[in-house]
């Protein structure tokens, strides 16, 4: 039994959310607790356009699956049921593409805004 997810393209994402190295170990005290916790984006910043060119380029480098969702959702509004009935896929399914989706986009925002803690570049 394959689980459709793999088959809608919500399983090509080899890595996690967020990378490992961010979480303290298991010889921690606290161990799966945050190593280098998020850090506050300035709010003037994400409303400039290079940033939004950022959020852009990121959905477009998504695999299709998790850009029609996301765009869905998150651009159009559109209601948990209704993306799942649009696309042909469960409830679900849906939640881990939009999960996945916003992970990648929040990942490369990150490494814009944060570079230092992302390993990115402004």
């Amino acid at each position: 039994m394959v689980p459709f997810s793999a088959l809608a393209g919500a399983s090509d994402e080899p890595d996690p959310s967020v990378a490992a190295d961010r979480f303290l170990g298991p010889d921690s005290p606290h161990p799966g607790a945050w190593a280098a916790p998020p850090v506050a984006w300035p709010q003037e910043k994400l409303l400039e356009k290079e940033t939004l060119g950022v959020i852009e380029m990121a959905i477009d480098e998504l695999p299709e699956a998790q850009r029609d969702v996301i765009l869905l959702r998150d651009i159009d509004g559109w209601t948990p049921m209704e993306v799942s009935d649009a696309l042909g896929i469960t409830d679900g399914n849906q939640r881990v593409l939009l999960h996945r989706a916003r992970s990648r986009v929040r990942a490369a925002l990150e490494a814009y805004l944060n570079p230092e803690i992302a390993g990115g570049a402004p």
